[in-house]
C-alpha cells in the first residue's frame, strides 16, 4: 500500500477524525487550565477546579443517560436528534449550578451555572456526530472553540483580563457553539425528558452508571477539598491538566468504543477483539504516562505557575491511575454496548463503596495519600470489569443481552 493510499484511509477514518475532535476539546480544557493556574492564586485554582468538576459531571451525564444509548441502539439519523432529554438534564444542571454559586459565592459557578446548559447541548450532539453522524460538523465545532480559547488565553497572557473572565469566555463560547451545532443538525433544544426515544430505566441506569462513577470520583474530590482545603482540589484539578494528552486519547478512544463494541460482540471473536483494543491503547498511552510521571520543575512551573509544587509528588501516582482507567474504558462500553444497565450499577456501587470511605480516612494525610487510595480502587475496579465481560459475554447463552437489539425492543 503506497504512502497516499494510507493517508487517504486514515484520512476517512471515522477514528482518526475522532481523534482530531479530542484534540480541539481537550486543548481547549488544557488552555483554559493554565490560563487560570497561571494567573491565579492556589485557592482560585481550587476554586476552578470545583466548577470544571461540575461541568464535567454534569455533561457527562447528559451524553451517559441520552446519546450513549442512542449510539449504542439501532436508531435512525431522526431519532438521534431527539436530545430533549439532554436539553431537560442541562436546564436542571443550570438551576443546581445556581444556587451552589450563590450559597458559595462563587463566580466560577455562577458562570458554569449560565453556560451548563449549551454546553450540555455541545457535548452530546459531538457525541453523535463523532459515533454516527457528520463527524465534519464536530471538527469544526471543536476547531471554532479551540481558537476562541486560543485568544482567551493569550488575553490573560497579556493581562488584559484576568483568570474568571478567560473562563468566561471559554464556557460561554462552548455553549454558544453548542447551540450552533443543535440548530445545524437539527436536535432537539426543548427540555422534555419524553421527547428522546430511549426508555428511562435504560437513561437511568446509564446516567446512574455515571453518577455513581464519574459522580463519585468528583464527590470525592469535593470531600477531600472540605478536609484538607482548597489546595487539594488545586492539585487534582493541576494533575488533570497535565494528563491532557491521555485524557485526549481515552475521550477519542470513548466515542467510538460503544459502536466498535457493538460490531465485536455481534461475531464469535468478541472478547478477543475487545482485548486487542484494551492493548492498543494502552500501549499508545504508555509513553504520554512515562512522561506525565516525569515531568520537569521548569515546565511544570511554567504551565501550573504556584499549583505546581502541589501537584509535583502526586504525578507518578496520577499516571498509574490513569493506566488502568484506560484498561477499564474497553469493558466499561462494551457493558454498555451489551446493554447490561443493571450489572452496570451494581459494578459501580462496589467501587464507590470501597472508594468513598477510602477517600474520607485518607483526606487528613494529604492529597498524596488521596490520589494514592483512588489508584488502588481504579486498579481493582478494572479486573472487576474485565471479569464481569466475561461472564456476560462469554459463552453466550440465550439468556445474554445482545448488542444488536434496539433499545426498547423486548429482551
Amino acid at each position: 500500500m503506497t504512502i497516499g493510499a494510507v493517508i487517504g484511509r486514515a484520512v476517512r477514518s471515522r477514528g482518526a477524525w475522532a481523534l482530531v475532535v479530542s484534540l480541539c476539546s481537550s486543548g481547549s480544557g488544557l488552555l483554559i487550565a493554565v490560563a487560570v493556574a497561571r494567573g491565579s492564586s492556589v485557592d482560585e485554582m481550587g476554586e476552578y477546579g470545583v466548577a470544571a468538576a461540575a461541568l464535567v459531571l454534569l455533561t457527562a451525564l447528559a451524553r451517559s443517560a441520552v446519546t450513549d444509548p442512542l449510539v449504542a441502539m439501532t436508531s435512525t439519523p431522526e431519532s438521534r436528534r431527539k436530545l430533549g432529554r439532554a436539553s431537560a438534564i442541562g436546564a436542571v444542571g443550570a438551576v443546581v449550578l445556581g444556587a451552589a454559586a450563590f450559597l458559595l459565592g462563587s463566580g466560577y459557578l455562577l458562570v458554569g451555572a449560565l453556560a451548563v446548559h449549551g454546553l450540555t447541548m455541545r457535548e452530546c450532539t459531538r457525541a453523535v456526530l463523532v459515533a454516527r453522524g457528520a463527524i465534519t460538523v464536530a471538527v469544526v465545532t471543536e476547531a471554532t472553540w479551540l481558537t476562541v480559547t486560543v485568544g482567551a488565553f493569550c488575553g490573560t497572557a497579556c493581562g488584559v483580563w484576568d483568570s474568571i473572565a478567560a473562563f468566561a469566555i471559554w464556557a460561554g463560547a462552548g455553549a454558544v457553539l453548542g447551540y450552533g451545532a443543535a440548530w445545524r443538525t437539527g436536535s432537539d433544544l426543548r427540555p422534555s425528558w419524553a421527547a428522546t426515544p430511549v426508555p428511562t430505566a435504560r437513561s437511568l441506569a446509564f446516567g446512574g452508571d455515571t453518577m455513581i462513577g464519574s459522580g463519585v470520583v468528583q464527590l470525592v474530590t469535593w470531600v477531600a477539598t472540605a478536609i484538607g482545603g482548597l489546595p487539594v482540589a488545586a492539585a487534582l484539578r493541576g494533575a488533570g491538566t497535565l494528563a491532557g494528552p491521555v485524557t485526549v486519547g481515552l475521550t477519542a478512544a470513548r466515542s467510538v468504543l460503544i459502536p466498535r463494541a457493538v460490531d465485536r460482540l455481534d461475531g464469535d471473536r468478541g472478547l478477543r477483539g475487545l482485548a486487542r483494543d484494551a492493548a492498543l491503547l494502552c500501549g499508545l498511552a504508555t509513553p504520554f504516562l512515562v512522561l506525565l510521571a516525569v515531568v520537569p520543575d521548569p515546565i511544570g512551573a511554567g504551565l501550573l505557575g504556584a499549583t505546581w509544587p502541589t501537584v509535583r509528588p502526586i504525578l507518578v501516582v496520577t499516571a498509574i491511575e490513569l493506566f488502568f482507567q484506560l484498561v477499564a474504558a474497553v469493558p466499561e462500553t462494551a457493558h454498555r454496548a451489551l446493554g447490561a444497565g443493571q450489572r452496570i450499577l451494581v459494578l459501580r456501587c462496589i467501587t464507590a463503596g470501597a472508594r468513598i470511605p477510602l477517600v474520607v480516612l485518607a483526606a487528613p494525610s494529604g492529597v498524596g495519600a488521596v490520589v494514592s487510595c483512588a489508584a488502588a480502587v481504579t486498579a481493582a475496579s478494572s479486573m472487576i470489569w474485565w471479569i464481569s465481560l466475561v461472564t456476560l459475554a462469554h459463552p453466550r447463552s440465550p439468556s445474554s443481552p445482545r448488542p444488536t437489539t434496539p433499545i426498547g425492543s423486548p429482551s
